[in-house]
């Protein structure tokens, strides 16, 4: 998975993870940080498994 395909899959999904933290938190702020550690957890994620040989789906 190459740069372009990581940030399609964020495109992707970044509405409903954000409108999920939304609904569980009613808070934007909070909503709005969550956002962003699953978004970083993911290229973190992503990080790992490709310095370990590994491909994503």
């Amino acid at each position: 998975m190459d740069d372009f395909e990581i940030e399609s899959k964020i495109q992707e999904y970044s509405n409903m993870i954000y409108r999920l933290a939304l609904s569980i938190l009613k808070n934007v702020d909070d909503s709005e940080d969550v956002y962003q550690e699953v978004i970083m957890k993911f290229c973190k994620h992503y990080e790992e498994r490709n310095e370990m040989g590994f491909r994503m789906p």
